[in-house]
């Protein structure tokens, strides 16, 4: 066996449920700021859960704006309207 075959083993849910995907990116109108949903499974409730986070256009760390997963509907958007105005939640 090779050294590359001895380091292969099988994937589980545990691995999977590790995976985290981005999803539902809106940029402000000048990219000063990125709001996006990061999709999680969880386990323990049988469920995928989506939580906001929220980025400066310049770069740096994500800030998490939610903590529960209950933005977990197929059909939310975060919305990044004008300059000066404030995060919106968009169904649809």
């Amino acid at each position: 066996m090779s050294k590359r075959e001895q380091g292969k083993r099988t994937l589980t849910i545990d691995d999977f449920a590790k995976i985290r995907t981005v999803e539902e990116v809106d940029i402000s109108p000048y990219g000063e700021r990125a709001a996006f949903t990061v999709k999680a499974m969880n386990l323990e409730k049988n469920r995928f859960d989506s939580d906001i986070y929220i980025v400066s256009g310049s770069g740096g760390e994500a800030v998490k704006l939610t903590d529960d997963g209950q933005s977990r509907r197929q059909t939310f958007r975060p919305t990044i309207p004008a300059p000066g105005t404030r995060l919106q939640e968009r169904c649809g």
